[in-house]
């Protein structure tokens, strides 16, 4: 029997359009707006935990620690599912996620669950936009999903204003 999707965390390496923040500082998103798939059990695995850094044993300041140094701490996710989003059996779909502002956006970091299960994506785009109906995307990149035990995955995508 197939699992929910589970994602853990998800973190983008951005910088302000003003510079205020940081060349290389961490923006995490604001909100979940459009999710086609689903809670699996909203009380226990609810989207926000996509977004909220539950879970993280390497803590970050949203707009002030360094992308790459975080990287290169290889930071870990509890692992539990408690601080993690599970899809509601739906296995194709979408998640848009408000960053609160257009930031120039070069990589993100997603934690995609256990190795040996089978509840995390496997296959997916990313894609960017200036407005949250995404009238204007842009496709940035195609991934394959890493399962690495908790630990974070960097994808690079094509650089990009969303």
């Amino acid at each position: 029997m197939m699992k929910p999707y589970a994602i853990l965390a998800v973190l983008l390496f951005a910088t302000a359009l003003s510079h205020a923040a940081p060349m290389r500082a961490i923006r995490s998103p604001i909100d979940v707006v459009v999710n086609t798939l689903g809670e699996y059990e909203e009380r226990w695995y609810p989207e926000e935990n996509m977004i909220n850094k539950s879970g993280l044993l390497t803590p970050f300041i949203d707009g002030v620690t360094d992308f790459t140094n975080y990287v290169y701490t290889a930071p870990l996710h509890e692992g539990w599912d408690d601080y993690s989003w599970l899809s509601a059996y739906i296995y194709e779909g979408e998640l848009i996620f408000d960053m609160g502002r257009n930031y120039r956006i070069w990589n993100f970091m997603m934690w995609n669950g256990a190795t040996g299960i089978n509840a995390s994506p496997a296959q997916f785009t990313v894609s960017t936009s200036r407005t949250l109906d995404f009238s204007n995307e842009t496709v940035v990149g195609s991934f394959t999903g890493q399962q690495r035990n908790y630990v974070g995955t960097e994808y690079g995508i094509a650089p990009s204003i969303g």
